[in-house]
């Protein structure tokens, strides 16, 4: 294992929780949109740097530039659970400030695809004093899809002879390797060491 960087892309929709500036529209739904790159700490823990986009009802928006980190608690065969936070400074229509976001997901490794993952997200967001003509805080929600590449990961996929990813079908991939290269796997080779050619046996 080695440190290991991946950038992704989160899109989703939402709401506001409380107003974001002092006279808000009468509708309170919003779009999320988010870029984040990570570099993992160690096991389970990643260094994150986000740029977040809360695209509020009307004219107004929320951007945080955030600093965090990203934790897996839980890693499968089939992807992880992950938990993440950031914090940062934050623009909107109508004050610099200061803000936070907390995320959790699930990611689904896409088999034929090596590095690549997909899966849903819950986020909620926290601004403080986002408009200065008024004292509160403006929190949101939003759900929707995250989509991740990791490097490291694709780079252990396994390589056919030519270097290409190995393609796999469904869940599970078997790779059983001919150490002399006779095209008889090892499994089933009486003689692993020698190569193909003239043997005192036919075995």
């Amino acid at each position: 294992w080695s440190l290991r960087t991946a950038i992704g892309l989160d899109l989703g929709a939402g709401g506001t929780i409380t107003d974001f500036n002092q006279f808000p529209g009468p509708d309170g739904t919003l779009f999320f949109t988010g870029l984040r790159g990570t570099l993992d700490l160690k096991h389970g823990f990643a260094a994150m740097l986000t740029l977040h986009q809360w695209w509020l009802p009307g004219p107004n928006h929320a951007l945080l530039l955030g600093l965090g980190t990203r934790f897996e608690p839980f890693a499968y065969t089939w992807g992880r659970v992950f938990f993440d936070a950031a914090l940062g400074p934050a623009s909107t229509g109508y004050a610099w400030t200061f803000g936070f976001d907390l995320g959790a997901g699930i990611e689904f490794d896409l088999p034929d695809a090596p590095g690549f993952s997909l899966g849903p997200f819950v986020r909620y967001g926290d601004f403080i004093n986002p408009d200065r003509r008024d004292s509160n805080d403006g929190l949101a929600w939003s759900l929707g899809g995250s989509f991740t590449y990791h490097f490291g990961r694709a780079a252990l996929a396994p390589k056919d002879s030519s270097g290409a990813p190995v393609k796999r079908s469904g869940h599970w991939h078997i790779s059983i390797p001919d150490t002399d290269k006779d095209g008889v796997p090892d499994d089933e080779d009486q003689c692993k060491d020698a190569p193909a050619g003239a043997h005192p046996d036919p075995f």
